[in-house]
């Protein structure tokens, strides 16, 4: 066999395997070698080769020698929290290195606070037919980087590896698809994942989903999740027929994650050090906010033993798939007890009962029965692969959802033991601390529990979801020495701040509960006024309208306090069809709304598409920058006969307070072919034509010719979440730009006052219906640079008309003109802060 030496990559003390802290990595099931506690801070290239893969938290590099043996070095456990913020790498993806060269650096005093151990696996990725050769013992002191830790053994007659089993399947006779460009704001976690699941069980046959030339079976959620589809990314789909692929590709197409429900993410969001303890406080993330005094109450996961070998197969069998359908049966009987206003719920449950339906888990775990395993050992054992297969992913979203699968196996194991789940017994305010919570832990909340606190989990989990939807504050990521904690003192559970006070002073119960009362207080009296005009101190009025994308939408407008409608996104009328809407379907609608919200004004965006927005039906070239391609109103001029159906059907309305805005105009002749457009369509069909015709401002070329086209445009409305990627030249659909690509950016609010002046200039309307808008930090800085006409997602309205009734208009143009001088979009969310308190 052929040897390939793995040197230290750290200075520190050798750990086996078995000892590391981590089930994943002391059961091997990412792969064998060894761990290092280092002493140093320097991380050094343990093999000669290529660097294959960096996490975006920078805590995990891989490696690949010209062998093809892959390793990979993991820094700390649980560091994937610190997002980066203690690494400093000095190579990319792609870099040749020579054993022993530096590759970064790391903070380890900041590691040795946050992580929940410096011990550091070193791997060789799972290789068949590859072995590793020990060479070190347990406890050593690497000293030098040049210190051989472990040979890999390879065979003299390699087999193929790469080779994906299902690779021979392409080669049969099945129909694909075109690239589907994934839209969805998360990718293919999931719920989009048990949805396509769902659908591909119902036909016969083979299907493949590609991604990458990695194949996964459509039929298998955890196969789907394992293919670490994100946002961007292209997948195929390959099916015996054009129906099945049609349906699959509708499944992906459909699906759309509401990112109105996660948390604000801001940049001092990734300074927090989480999982860090001071005295009495415990730091943690926030994954649902709020406040809440109450009891503390420790749960205690129930352990069983898990006994490997079993005596009669058969009666393992029989446990294991009665207590799948138990389980089966109790999921389906507490969706069916949830009434419609609870359809997160029901989608969350749904997901799980996917999973439990995934043809690889029952076969998997049987199999092992077969093997003399027990049935709570094949059980364990499957999951933790599947687990494993999340993990790998590399993605912190579906690494959440281990939850999930969590919740599906201790749910399983009870009913193999006969046990029932456990049940607290509570009469007082109470906050829960778990080292794990689970999406049926939230649904069945005790409603004496104000709190939640849990070692594990994180801020996009179902966990967190639900939390959110109950209003019930939760804090993720808290140091594991909470459990210890024997006490059922009263607590503060500070869901803003991230801090759990675990022996609050009376002052500080006192102020605590006071602020509850005020905050309840203030969101009453906010929801009370919200019909009242935001007028500032100095008498500036300030029309708050609303973002909405349905009728249901629209019902929701005049109790919000909203003063009209500044988007309607059509888009979702196409994306969940087979072909466009006719103009009768688009009338009914239009009419709908225009009912609901009576005589305000009414905005209609005209289908926003392309780009990461595909339609199936509207094929469109392959580019390598969708973003820079086919889309908003370049996708409807290239589509007439379906943008005349939607013309048609606005004018039909006829409605006196209706306007039409147009996407991602970049021309003038654009504006112009349009506006020539609705005038024949007008005199053909004998329709009114004295609608209003303006246009949305996304693009850099709009806001520098922001004089010439106010000249001939009837307003103006500008969709900051566009503008800014443009501005800035960051893809905001990019993880790693997310928290750079903020509409506070000086350039940003230099492009949006070239916007303003122009339009003031010219005497054109003006609003912001961008994510911007609903800031309620940014929103000084827009009434500062003159528009008075902002555009939000409704819940936020209440809240935002009284923080304007608060504004001295005199003072947010001082501000305005302060920030437009400043250097950084950190600089001014600072200032900002200073200036309003928030």
């Amino acid at each position: 066999m052929k040897k390939v030496p793995v040197y230290a990559p750290l200075i520190g003390a050798v750990v086996n395997l078995a000892d590391v802290p981590d089930m994943v990595f002391a059961d091997k099931l990412v792969g064998d070698g060894v761990a290092i506690e280092p002493f140093d801070c320097h991380i050094y290239a343990p093999i000669s080769g290529v660097i294959k893969s960096i996490h975006r938290a920078k805590h995990a590099i891989s490696l690949v020698s010209q062998d093809e043996v892959e390793i990979l070095l993991h820094i700390g456990l649980e560091t994937v929290q610190l997002d980066g913020s203690a690494f400093n790498l000095k190579v990319k993806v792609g870099d040749v290195v020579n054993n022993g060269d530096i590759l970064g650096e790391f903070d380890l005093d900041l590691l040795s606070k946050t992580a929940k151990s410096l011990i550091s696996p070193l791997l060789l990725i799972n290789q068949a037919g590859y072995q590793i050769e020990p060479i070190v013992t347990n406890k050593v002191i690497v000293k030098q980087v040049n210190t051989l830790l472990f040979n890999v053994l390879i065979p003299n007659t390699k087999q193929t590896q790469n080779q994906d089993p299902m690779q021979d399947l392409i080669s049969k006779d099945l129909i694909a698809s075109v690239p589907i460009k994934i839209s969805n704001l998360y990718g293919i976690h999931a719920r989009p994942a048990a949805l396509i699941s769902a659908e591909a069980t119902k036909h016969s046959g083979e299907i493949i989903i590609e991604k990458s030339s990695k194949l996964a079976n459509a039929k298998s959620i955890i196969e789907l999740l394992g293919l670490a589809v994100n946002r961007g990314d292209e997948v195929v789909i390959y099916a015996t027929n054009q129906v099945v692929v049609e349906s699959i590709t509708s499944i992906i197409n459909q699906f759309e994650d509401n990112d109105t429900k996660l948390p604000l993410i801001t940049p001092t969001t990734r300074q927090q050090i989480v999982g860090t303890t001071n005295g009495n406080s415990y730091f943690g993330a926030v994954a649902s906010h709020g406040l809440a005094v109450g009891r503390l109450v420790v749960r205690h996961s129930l352990n069983f033993e898990i006994i490997e070998q079993a005596t009669d197969i058969n009666h393992e069998q029989t446990l294991l798939l009665n207590a799948i359908n138990q389980v089966t049966q109790e999921l389906q009987k507490t969706i069916a007890l949830q009434d419609a206003a609870n359809q997160e719920i029901k989608d969350i449950l749904a997901t799980q009962l996917v999973l439990l339906a995934d043809p690889n888990l029952v076969a998997n775990a049987l199999k092992l029965i077969k093997q003399q395993k027990t049935a709570a050992y094949a059980i364990k054992r499957t999951i933790d692969e599947q687990l494993t297969v999340l993990l790998n992913t590399n993605n912190q979203l579906l690494i959440e959802r281990q939850a999930d699968l969590n919740d599906i196996y201790k749910q399983i194991l009870l009913a193999i033991n006969g046990v029932k789940p456990q049940t607290l017994q509570l009469n007082e305010p109470t906050i829960l601390v778990a080292h794990e919570l689970t999406p049926l832990d939230i649904i069945n909340l005790d409603s004496n529990i104000v709190g939640l606190v849990s070692v594990k989990g994180g801020i996009t989990s179902h966990v967190a979801i639900l939390s959110r939807a109950k209003q019930v504050p939760l804090l993720v990521g808290v140091a594991e020495s909470i459990l210890n904690l024997n006490t059922t003192n009263l607590a503060i559970i500070d869901a803003q701040s991230g801090v759990l006070n675990t022996l609050p002073t009376e002052q500080e119960l006192d102020k605590l509960a006071q602020q509850i009362v005020e905050d309840k207080k203030r969101q009453q009296v906010e929801q009370q006024a919200a019909k009242n005009a935001a007028i500032t101190t100095d008498g500036v009025e300030i029309n708050c309208l609303a973002n909405i994308a349905s009728v249901a939408d629209a019902m929701l407008v005049h109790n919000c306090g909203a003063s009209g409608v500044g988007l309607f996104r059509t888009e979702f009328m196409y994306m969940d069809k087979q072909v466009a809407p006719d103009v009768d379907k688009q009338y009914q609608v239009y009419a709908e709304i225009a009912v609901a919200i009576g005589d305000y004004p009414f905005i209609i965006r005209t289908l926003d598409a392309g780009g990461e927005k595909p339609i199936s039906y509207l094929p469109q070239q392959h580019t390598n920058n969708a973003m820079l391609g086919m889309r908003g109103i370049r996708l409807s001029l290239a589509y007439k006969e379906i943008f005349i159906k939607q013309l048609l059907a606005i004018l039909k309305l006829n409605h006196p307070q209706v306007k039409v805005m147009l996407p991602m105009v970049s021309t003038i002749e654009e504006y112009r072919e349009v506006k020539q457009l609705i005038a024949d369509l007008a005199k053909q069909q004998q329709f009114a034509n004295n609608i209003e015709l303006g246009i949305m401002v996304e693009v850099p070329s709009v806001a520098l010719q922001a004089d010439i086209f106010a000249k001939e445009v009837d307003f103006f409305s500008i969709g900051t979440n566009d503008l800014t990627q443009y501005i800035l030249a960051m893809d905001r659909e990019n993880s790693e730009f997310a928290l750079q690509v903020d509409h506070l950016h000086p350039a940003v609010l230099r492009a949006i006052n070239l916007v303003a002046s122009s339009a003031s200039k010219y005497n054109r309307l003006l609003s912001v219906c961008g994510v911007m808008a609903s800031e309620t930090l940014a929103i000084p800085i827009l009434i500062g640079l003159g528009i008075n006409n902002l555009s939000m997602s409704i819940n936020s309205i209440p809240a935002n008309k009284a923080f304007i009734r608060r504004l001295d208009f005199g003072l947010c143009q001082d501000v305005a003109k302060h920030c437009l001088n400043l250097a950084t979009a950190t600089e001014v969310r600072e200032y900002l802060q200073q200036i309003f308190l928030i």
